[in-house]
């Protein structure tokens, strides 16, 4: 039974005088024509656009969590006038207050300092998400964009023949 069939097999493929294969629609592509139609889907896509406009937003928050180590400290002032007298009993008028004048204060949140580094990381971290993002749709749109090129010239090419 194996000699037969492989016995039809090589009579069969000594029958088949002129085989064709597919024809290859590589050559004949003008890839300046391609790169303009990736360039204009990379300008008018919404989809980008949008994971542009993100990535811009993202970007800002890295000098916004760099400048924000200035919020761990506050400064405070408290005003006594020395000529004003303080009613510390009935009928009495004295000043109760051993400083008088203009009090001045910093204060210090620690949590806030240690806090800070951990947000700038963040803050790098989510723009080189926001960035490969937007890579990784680029390399989607570009080959969207080649496929779809090769189909329409592929349909072109059948219907031309």
């Amino acid at each position: 039974m194996k000699r037969i069939s492989a016995l039809t097999v090589f009579l069969l493929s000594f029958l088949c005088l002129q085989v064709s294969a597919q024809e290859s629609i590589i050559g004949d592509i003008n890839y300046g024509q391609l790169e303009k139609y990736i360039q204009a889907a990379k300008e008018n896509y919404p989809k980008r656009k949008i994971l542009k406009a993100q990535e811009e937003a993202i970007k800002t928050g890295i000098p916004i969590a760099q400048i924000s180590y200035l919020d761990m400290f506050s400064a405070s002032y408290f005003y006594r006038p020395g000529d004003k007298q303080a009613i510390s009993g009935p009928g009495q008028t004295n000043n109760p207050y051993i400083v008088n004048g203009i009090q001045y204060g910093i204060s210090f949140n620690l949590g806030a300092f240690l806090q800070k580094p951990f947000l700038v990381k963040r803050a790098k971290a989510d723009y080189k998400v926001a960035k490969l993002q937007t890579e990784d749709y680029d390399y989607a749109l570009v080959n969207e964009v080649k496929k779809k090129i090769l189909y329409l010239y592929s349909d072109f090419k059948r219907t031309e023949n």
